[in-house]
């Protein structure tokens, strides 16, 4: 079992998702600014999306975003963001990779593709070779391009639901288990992230690999909290509780205070840290009173690391609702010190 990062303590590890500075202009004056205020609200880390396409198209812009956050002594985190349909991550862009590539995708009994959340693109099927070397490869650039401290595995997608692609139904037949077993298949699906964590620590001894669900996923949260080379598991929700929900587009079903804790004793069975990333998204103004009641409350659940988004999208009121997220931050980080 991997030991915690010395970094990493029982009093909390505050981490910033930051999916903007590369889409694609960066600007070093912008970037210094961003971090600084995380940094000055006790963030320790701060949390970059990695796109296939970033790997060609934005390399220098994580590199001014590593080396900034070098400078301000805070640690840099990959989210693996969207390949091949199979984890989740900012923005909303299909794989394109998957997109291109048929061979490789999941599929349900009648041959139709299996689509990615969102419907952004098919799935690859984690049984066909061609989606393990494609991981493989761009997870080996990742960590070389920039010498991250730690990934994300971002809300594995699709599984539970039964892949019936040739290379699936293949696999099923040489071991005699039932296809339409949605176990069998989520826990094929946590092996694959497994493996790939195995590559991983070869690469980078140090690394923090971190994995987090949708709290509906809990049904399969087991199999993924055993993933070989494990550091940080969790899952993701809003601040508030369900009892809170008002507007037409209710979040039950992702709320932290709520639903978190089974996750957070599962992690931490398995000697793991407990993760939390509150989704300060798509907030409209109805819900900042949520969010600045509730918040504290959330925050002092105790997650080992815990994760906001640093200017969530879709969000009505920006400012405002930033502001009440980093002065509740604030207010833990430094009073857990």
């Amino acid at each position: 079992m991997n030991t915690a990062p010395a970094t990493a303590s029982r009093k909390g590890f505050f981490n910033a998702g930051y999916f903007r500075a590369h889409m694609y202009t960066c600007v070093p004056g912008h970037i210094r600014h961003d971090l600084q205020r995380m940094k000055d609200a006790g963030t320790d880390a701060v949390t970059v999306s990695v796109l296939e396409q970033d790997l060609f198209a934005a390399v220098e812009n994580l590199r001014v975003i590593h080396q900034t956050a070098r400078d301000l002594g805070m640690r840099l985190y990959a989210d693996i963001s969207r390949w091949g349909g199979l984890v989740a991550g900012t923005p909303k862009v299909p794989s394109l990779w998957a997109s291109l590539r048929p061979e490789v995708w999941k599929r349900h009994a009648d041959g139709r593709p299996v689509p990615s959340f969102g419907d952004l693109c098919p799935t690859a099927s984690v049984f066909h070779p061609a989606t393990y070397a494609f991981f493989l490869e761009h997870l080996q650039r990742t960590l070389t391009v920039v010498p991250f401290d730690g990934i994300f595995w971002n809300e594995p997608k699709a599984i539970g639901i039964p892949d019936h692609s040739p290379v699936a139904v293949s696999w099923f037949n040489e071991r005699g288990l039932d296809i339409n077993d949605r176990h069998v298949h989520a826990r094929a699906h946590a092996e694959f992230f497994g493996r790939l964590n195995v590559e991983a620590r070869q690469l980078a001894p140090n690394l923090d690999i971190c994995c987090f669900l949708t709290p509906g996923s809990m049904p399969f949260a087991e199999y993924f909290a055993d993933m070989a080379e494990l550091n940080t598991f969790g899952c993701d929700g809003r601040a508030w509780r369900s009892e809170d929900e008002i507007h037409p587009l209710a979040y039950k079903g992702k709320c932290l205070p709520d639903l978190a804790p089974p996750f957070m004793e599962i992690a931490r069975k398995r000697g793991l840290k407990s993760f939390g990333f509150i989704e300060n998204i798509e907030v409209p103004d109805s819900y900042l009173e949520a969010l600045d009641r509730r918040l504290p409350e959330t925050l002092a659940m105790g997650f080992d690391h815990f994760l906001y988004y640093y200017y969530g999208r879709s969000v009505e009121s920006p400012d405002r609702c930033m502001e009440i997220v980093l002065r509740h931050v604030k207010q833990c980080a430094f009073s857990s010190r």
